[in-house]
């Protein structure tokens, strides 16, 4: 008689533990609305390709510098006095809006970003300024 009691209890507590992992009612179905889908080709990597205007930005066509090609970016028509701005890049052809820097930091100078031999962009930054020595 215990063991059958024994075996209720197990089962019961069985059923009451996989009761409770099961979801007491199944959430609506999602509606997906998908747009219809344009395929643009961009390829920043090719001497002629120019992309679309941009209202209040002007574009800046690619150049071979050295050896390396280096793509068009976009710049802003207006200026920011005391700022620089630094070009976009391109990852891929995959477009990353440039930014304004400060004109100058005490101290520091500006380097430039550049595409290395794999094609990836290394971003610019501020470094300590060069010493220069006189020479008499």
């Amino acid at each position: 008689m215990f063991l059958v009691r024994l075996f209720v209890l197990f089962a019961l507590v069985g059923a009451a533990t996989t009761a409770e992992a099961r979801p007491r009612h199944r959430p609506p179905p999602r509606s997906i609305v998908m747009g219809p889908r344009i395929h643009v080709i961009v390829n920043p990597w090719r001497a002629d390709w120019v992309p679309a205007a941009r209202a209040g930005w002007v574009w800046v066509d690619g150049a071979s510098i050295g050896h390396r090609w280096r793509p068009g970016h976009w710049r802003p028509a207006a200026v920011r006095v005391g700022w620089s701005w630094v070009p976009g890049f391109w990852t891929n052809s995959v477009y990353v809006d440039g930014y304004w820097r400060e004109e100058a930091r005490q101290g520091q100078e500006w380097v430039d970003g550049y595409y290395d031999e794999d094609e990836i962009w290394i971003p610019g930054y501020w470094g300590p300024a060069a010493v220069h020595h006189e020479y008499e």
